[in-house]
């Protein structure tokens, strides 16, 4: 997936299959992704991390703009015992900038999935609110239609 490429046959040159499909094309939209505030702590993050199953956590500030994310990292780092006795909040752990508008291709939005670990990236608006979660499992899917692969192959 991560090389999604394949050989034009007019030009015979490689070409990205994402490059120019737009996470609008695949993504919808959900108002009930869980967030958190910059200021919570690592005991609220990792009782927010106990009640959800979300890839990542965005963080918003008071007008609902997205700051960044709680990475599968520091969740991982959360649920093993990570503490430090309330003096790191989100603010402190999370990943600054992570987000992709509707109109970015799916290409650019796979490549900050890897560069960043993530499985997951928030969607968001011109103004930077949140849309909800563009999940790699979504550029797979569009990926398997572009190439026509049947989706239930195990």
């Amino acid at each position: 997936l991560y090389g999604a490429q394949r050989v034009s046959r007019s030009s015979g040159e490689w070409v990205s299959l994402l490059r120019g499909k737009q996470v609008r094309d695949i993504f919808t939209p959900d108002p009930d992704v869980r967030t958190l505030f910059p200021t919570a702590s690592i005991l609220d993050i990792k009782q927010e991390l106990a009640s959800g199953t979300q890839l990542v956590y965005p963080v918003l500030d008071a007008n609902g703009i997205v700051l960044g994310v709680i990475s599968d990292e520091i969740r991982s780092a959360v649920r093993t015992g990570f503490d430090f006795g309330g003096v790191i909040i989100a603010a402190d752990v999370m990943l600054p900038n992570i987000g992709v508008l509707q109109q970015d291709d799916l290409e650019a939005a796979l490549a900050k999935m890897v560069e960043n670990r993530l499985h997951a990236l928030p969607v968001v608006d011109h103004e930077g609110k949140l849309l909800g979660l563009l999940l790699e499992q979504d550029i797979t899917r569009a990926y398997c239609d572009l190439q026509q692969i049947p989706k239930d192959i195990g």
